[in-house]
Parts: C-alpha cells; sequence; structure tokens
C-alpha cells in the first residue's frame, strides 16, 4: 500500500476546546523517510513528541462553576450528573486492559466538591 503523503502546509484556526482560547495549528510535511512527530512551538526549545503509543501520557482536565467541578480523563467518556453528589477527590486510571477505568478516593489531594455518576453521595 502507498502511504498518503501531505503535499504542502496545513494551516487551520479555531477557538480550543479545553480552554476557549483562540489557537492555531500548522501540519506540515516531513522529510522523506522521517518519522511522524508532533513540535511544540509554544513551548521553550520546540520540544519535539514522536507520533507514537509510547509518548502518550495519561491526563486530566477538569470544569468547575462555583462548588460544582466535573473532572475526566482525554480519550475516555465519563457520564456525569448533579444527583450524585460527593466531597471527595476522584483519580481515574486505566486499567491493564486499556479499556476499564479504574476510580479510587484521593482524600489527601485537593478535596473539592465533585459530581459524577460513579462518585458516593456521603
Amino acid at each position: 500500500m502507498q502511504p498518503n503523503i501531505l503535499a504542502k502546509e496545513i494551516t487551520r484556526s479555531g477557538v480550543e476546546l479545553y480552554t476557549g482560547l483562540h489557537t492555531q495549528l500548522r501540519i506540515l510535511p516531513a522529510p522523506t523517510g522521517s518519522n511522524h512527530h508532533f513540535v511544540c512551538v509554544d513551548l521553550p526549545e520546540n520540544p519535539i513528541i514522536l507520533a507514537q503509543v509510547i509518548s502518550i501520557n495519561h491526563t486530566h482536565t477538569f470544569y468547575s462553576i462555583g462548588l460544582w467541578r466535573i473532572q475526566y480523563t482525554h480519550g475516555r467518556t465519563f457520564t456525569c450528573s448533579p444527583t450524585a453528589i460527593s466531597n471527595q477527590w476522584y483519580s481515574w486510571s486505566l486499567g491493564a486492559d486499556m479499556e476499564v477505568a479504574h476510580i479510587k478516593p484521593e482524600t489527601n489531594i485537593a478535596p473539592a466538591r465533585t459530581f459524577c455518576l460513579l462518585h458516593q453521595i456521603e
């Protein structure tokens, strides 16, 4: 199979999903024979991240409005609802099979009002 090769630079702009800030994405053709990689041009020294599974880190994001807080893990969807409220901070981690998310309460890390269907009501 012949690989698809990018012929010229592609530039797209829009609003970033998590921060709401305006952002611009540039995709450049790679030199022949090189691996796919990402260059973080907004960081000092423009670090390069290879496009390999081993380069992926487990990251967390949260949103808060007043005392309400939603926390989830990138790449996984968690159903959240204000019907279940907890005072505990929960840490999400992937299981060994990479399909199951495990939940463990972290009472010593930044307690916050959180709500999700999987949380307990205290």
